[in-house]
């Protein structure tokens, strides 16, 4: 909510009228990253024509990459660019890599994005960035505050912002608050130098000149200073601009010149600015959704890219291997391009879908290869005596976890370190085996001479109904219905779970546009194909199709089949969807549906969100009977919002008896509402935007595959969910090591690190920037206040809280960790001779 307090900026209508010029830089979306930095050079190149004739003339760089890219391809004008520089001619802000989208990528990636950025504008050129430049970012998540202010920004030049108040509209500046409260100081856009637009469609149409002079004649209406944007996107820098600038200064009699985002900075009475607090959401949500590989690529590079980094630095801090600095920055580096915002969110043209996915591959790759040249460097010594080889089997994560691992074929039964069978089960090619991994450890397991056991196959035919530990499960009218025996009041067995839901969509790239309601399978679409069962998990294969029909299909629709195949493991109460989808035709959007018991009049919906969690509700096709559960959106969101919002790795509907976590790996379009989660998998858009039309790649036709975990749960949502979501996003890393192993590690039932405290997770363990230790991050997920024990199980001289950036004086913690709400935390860890475990 926005205070009622007055803008504290000046009122004189005689004020400066300041032009602040930019380009619009997008680094991927109508052409490819090379296409696009061949524009940027001839811009930029123009560019410094334009202050050798203009010395009053200023220019505003936001994203680093670009400057790095024209000095790596035209080191010719590198003097020229570096003295303007150094003379403030050319101001740079923003300090990240590039623009991300703020909802899709983890916390820890668009924390380093502007880490990274801002190091290289120090590094280079020796500016310290105060303005962050968000520019067109699609929504902003509740947690960008926090991020940018540890980071040492004090201003915000916003994206896209979706529900900002009527109040605040027309402000000169307002404050934004995070969850954590953290505050950063945003300056909308107030006036735009048009040349772009009225050229055509309309009675009366203007050429290019006219509309340029038109709109900055136009700002002199405006009270006080007044600050306006020029940006292009792929022209230059048009020279009349600096030439009208004293022309309409005499014409208007207020002063008109290029200025510097510093000027705006300066001019605001930052201490009487309108408030509020938490996030810009939603925007575009069909975003969430178009070429939805993107996404799901995106989920497994940065957990490949942590595992990756992670071990690289076990492998540092125990066996003193060299850290792969350059290669993991590349790789970092390759992401932030992945996620400029119109990359990641799939509004881009084929060519850049291409590059994107090819991107992601080799980050894949390149990381996997990392972490298991790492893991086999930290092997734990004195394993399995009279073994020869071993699997390996690496927990990413700074808890234990007792989870079932899918291994490739093995002949024998498996055995822990000690030689003490675990329990397994055949699946397939595959065996699959209990392990126990601690905490930022590795698990030894070797096959000795044995039988694992087949598990028994039931057909669907032969029995309509059984159950397992936790679950009972029925197949009728053609559908798989769920009955929890544990907590009856989470999972409405009444109804079909897991259901397919399909619909018209004849949206663009960025945004829905349904036409007509939902359908699901009709009776015999969907049918039981066999059952199996085993001492560790039963495993439901269903399979459909729906083929065009009379009244559920459109121009467009040319059918759907899948094949989906549940889990039920025996030892824990979570279950697991795999589904795979052949989709063939346009026009469509695909959602699944997982029905629940609980009261929706009560109910809470918490979606996941970088460094953080967050309660939202629904707007958009609530149902009339809930309508008190429903928030009031504005027709500005509804035009580019259709009832999605972005869930990181987690979502949770829940009420005061019961309620689900659904865990998902790069599907972030989530409804939680009506009393069930409805879940967005795929869209196949058609219609024109912004001059070019979705080609046939964006319509996701072909095989696609897609993962859930379920977790029904008493109560509300816990750090449990946290925990299940993260756990479900960072699965355990398995490689293999030869016989003589490392005997300076703790042994495999050891952890190198743990957090005592569930609410608190780790998103990065890394060497220090300055090689001096090594850096950890952790934060407080739950938004409560909490008190966490770190045991680190290696040699450590030191361990001390830093700042994000790892500069300043480093200050001493002793005792426990303390969290405020939300809160995000760097440690840095020094190791060496000692006592072997340290706690604080």
């Amino acid at each position: 909510m926005a205070d009622s307090r007055k803008n504290g900026c000046a009122t004189d209508k005689q004020g400066t009228v300041f032009i602040i010029a930019h380009h619009h830089s997008d680094i991927i979306w109508k052409r490819t990253k090379t296409g696009y930095d061949r524009v940027r050079a001839r811009q930029l190149s123009a560019l410094l024509g334009l202050f050798d004739r203009f010395p009053d003339f200023r220019f505003v760089y936001a994203q680093s990459n670009i400057l790095q890219t024209f000095l790596r391809d035209c080191p010719e004008d590198a003097g020229h660019l570096r003295s303007l520089i150094a003379d403030g001619r050319i101001e740079l802000v923003g300090g990240g890599v590039c623009i991300p989208d703020t909802n899709l990528p983890c916390g820890e990636a668009l924390l380093r994005n502007f880490l990274l950025g801002k190091r290289y504008y120090r590094e280079e050129f020796g500016r310290e960035i105060d303005t962050a430049w968000l520019m067109d970012a699609f929504g902003m998540n509740a947690q960008i505050p926090q991020i940018l202010t540890k980071l040492g920004f004090k201003y915000l030049f916003p994206g896209r912002m979706p529900g900002l108040p009527a109040e605040i509209r027309g402000q000169k500046g307002f404050v934004w608050q995070g969850l954590d409260g953290s505050a950063i100081i945003v300056h909308p856009e107030e006036a735009c130098v048009q040349q772009g637009t009225h050229l055509c469609n309309l009675p009366l149409t203007y050429s290019i000149e006219e509309r340029l002079r038109d709109s900055l004649e136009e700002m002199a209406n405006l009270p006080g200073q007044v600050f306006g944007l020029y940006s292009t996107e792929e022209e230059v820098m048009r020279e009349d601009v600096a030439a009208l600038l004293p022309e309409i200064s005499r014409r208007t009699g207020r002063e008109y010149r290029f200025g510097a985002i510093s000027e705006i900075n300066s001019a605001l009475d930052t201490g009487n600015l309108p408030r509020i607090r938490g996030e810009f959401n939603p925007e575009f949500t069909g975003c969430y959704t178009t070429r939805i590989r993107i996404k799901q690529l995106n989920r497994r590079a940065e957990s490949a890219l942590r595992t990756a980094e992670t071990l690289a630095s076990l492998a540092g801090m125990i066996a003193g291997e060299e850290y792969p600095r350059t290669r993991l920055r590349r790789l970092w580096e390759q992401l932030f391009i992945c996620q400029f915002h119109d990359g990641i969110c799939g509004c881009h043209v084929e060519a850049v879908q291409d590059e994107v996915l090819d991107a992601y591959y080799e980050i894949i790759c390149d990381a996997s290869a990392l972490a298991a040249g790492s893991l086999r460097g930290i092997a734990p010594g004195n394993v399995g005596a009279g073994t020869v080889a071993r699997t390996l089997i690496f927990n990413p994560l700074p808890t234990e976890r007792n989870e079932v691992v899918f291994l490739d074929a093995a002949e024998g039964l498996p055995v822990d370190y000690r030689g003490i069978t675990l329990p397994s089960q055949r699946d397939g090619e595959r065996i699959a085996v209990l392990a126990r991994v601690p905490s930022l450890g590795a698990a030894s397991i070797a096959f000795v001479p044995g039988d694992s056991g087949e598990p028994a196959l039931v057909s669907g035919n032969y029995h309509p109904y059984f159950a397992t530990k936790h679950y009972s499960i029925t197949f009728t009218e053609g559908a798989i219905r769920i009955a929890d025996r544990d907590t009856p009041s989470s999972l409405d067995a009444r109804l079909p779970f897991g259901e397919i839901l399909y619909r018209e969509d004849r949206g663009d790239l960025w945004t829905e546009n349904f036409c007509g309601i939902q359908y699901s399978p009709a009776a015999g679409e969907e049918r039981l194909e066999r059952v199996v069962r085993g001492p560790l998990f039963s495993r439901v294969f269903l399979v459909g199709e729906i083929a065009p029909r009379k009244e559920a299909s459109w121009d467009g629709f040319g059918g759907l089949a899948w094949e989906k195949q549940f889990t039920f493991y025996e030892h824990e109460r979570r279950f697991d969807l795999r589904l795979t989808l052949r989709f063939t035709g346009r026009n469509t959007q695909v959602a699944l549906a997982f029905p629940l018991a609980i009261d929706p009049h009560t109910a809470k919906a918490a979606y996941s969100i970088p460094f953080g969690s967050i309660e939202r509700r629904p707007y958009y096709e609530v149902s009339n009977t809930f309508v008190k559960t429903a928030s009031v959106a504005t027709p500005g969101i509804l035009e580019r919002a259709k009832g999605d919002w972005p869930a990181l790795y987690w979502a949770d509907y829940s009420d005061e008896r019961s309620g689900l976590t659904i865990a998902n790996r790069g599907t972030p379009g989530h409804q939680l509402k009506n009393g069930r989660i409805q879940v967005s998998i795929l869209r196949s858009p058609t219609r024109m935007a912004s001059a070019f039309a979705p080609e046939p790649g964006a319509w996701d036709n072909g095989r696609r595959i897609y993962e859930f975990a379920f977790l029904p749960h008493t109560g509300g949502a816990s750090p449990a969910c946290v925990q299940f979501g993260e756990a479900f996003n960072h699965p355990l890393f398995v490689g293999t090591s030869g016989s003589s192993g490392n005997t300076t590690v703790p042994p495999p039932d050891h952890p190198c690190l743990a957090i005592d405290n569930p609410s608190v997770v780790m998103t990065a363990l890394k060497q220090a920037e300055d090689g001096d230790g090594w850096i950890l991050r952790l934060h407080e997920a739950c938004g409560q206040e909490c008190a966490a024990t770190l045991s680190v199980n290696i040699p450590v001289q030191s361990i001390q809280l830093v700042d994000v950036d790892e500069k300043g004086s480093p200050m001493p913690h002793h005792g426990s960790l303390l969290f405020e709400p939300f809160e995000i935390k760097t440690l840095r860890i020094r190791c060496g001779n000692g006592a072997v475990e340290k706690k604080i």
